[in-house]
């Protein structure tokens, strides 16, 4: 499945058949390894936030924001302004598949070498 496409359907559907897709584009984000792609670009090149309890990293570009609660166990990422498009929160388990993604997948790969660079270097 292609995360970086918007998706489109053509006819409606239930309630039950748009929490089974939900559900089904937040597994498909996660084997595809999105979501820690996603937090790896915010706890590699974002700014740690300081906080009572932490840590929290929060990573602004490419019309995106991304938040990570390492504490909460939890991220958030917005696109386009304020549009909620992943959430990783127990309760919500979102991903919006969509052209948003595109030019965060390279920076994904920069990310997790940048972290395998970090780790070898300990």
């Amino acid at each position: 499945m292609n995360l970086t496409e918007r998706l489109t359907s053509t006819e409606e559907m239930s309630e039950e058949q748009l929490l089974e897709a939900k559900r089904l584009l937040f597994q498909e984000a996660q084997a595809q390894g999105v979501l820690s792609g996603l937090a790896t670009i915010a706890r590699q090149f974002g700014k740690e936030l300081d906080v009572r309890y932490g840590p929290k990293y929060k990573w602004e570009g490419e019309g995106v924001v991304i938040y990570v609660d390492d504490y909460g166990r939890c991220m958030t990422v917005h696109a386009n302004g304020e549009r909620l498009v992943t959430s990783s929160h127990k309760t919500e388990k979102l991903f919006v598949p969509g052209p948003w993604l595109l030019p965060l997948l390279p920076l994904m790969e920069q990310a997790r070498q940048r972290k395998r660079t970090r780790s070898s270097a300990s």
